[in-house]
């Protein structure tokens, strides 16, 4: 049985003078595990997730004027339908922080020399949100302004459902 294309859908772009922001859903997808039943053949979807990719501002501007962002020092990361409800919660007012430590999978036998990716989503002072991604070394700020939050709640919302293709 061939294995169908993934599909790659258009990312949810936040962009200021401070910093970027791309929201990239993967959908549940299958890729290749079946097996047979007396009904027939059962294939086995695996479930989606959302990658976020953030960037800083690199301070310039390019021959258009727009603003030019550290995509090479970008932070990213892989959420799941949980960290998405926590982010949405965020939204809510309500204080977020993931973490994602990939020396936990290894227990007592890991190096613990893998860094921790921590994203925080915090109402703003004034207006909006902001959000902060690290990995190790590498930090990445951005504010989200009322609009774009509304976007986002309204994706993130749709996307957990996608990730489990229902």
């Amino acid at each position: 049985m061939s294995q169908q294309p993934r599909v790659q859908l258009p990312a949810l772009k936040i962009h200021t003078r401070t910093g970027a922001i791309q929201f990239t859903l993967q959908p549940a997808f299958f890729a290749g595990d079946h097996f047979k039943t007396q009904s027939g053949e059962i294939r086995v979807m695996k479930k989606g997730f959302v990658m976020v990719e953030m960037a800083n501002a690199a301070g310039k501007s390019d021959l258009h004027g727009n603003m030019v962002y550290d995509w090479p020092n970008k932070v990213s990361m892989k959420l799941s339908e949980v960290d998405l409800q926590q982010i949405l919660d965020g939204l809510r007012g309500q204080p977020c922080k993931i973490v994602h430590d990939p020396n936990k999978a290894h227990g007592d036998t890991g190096d613990g020399k893998s860094p921790k990716s921590v994203l925080l989503f915090n109402k703003g002072e004034q207006y909006g949100f902001f959000m902060t991604m690290s990995r190790g070394e590498k930090k990445a700020r951005c504010p989200v302004g009322d609009l774009e939050a509304a976007n986002l709640r309204l994706l993130l919302s749709r996307a957990i459902a996608r990730i489990y293709a229902w």
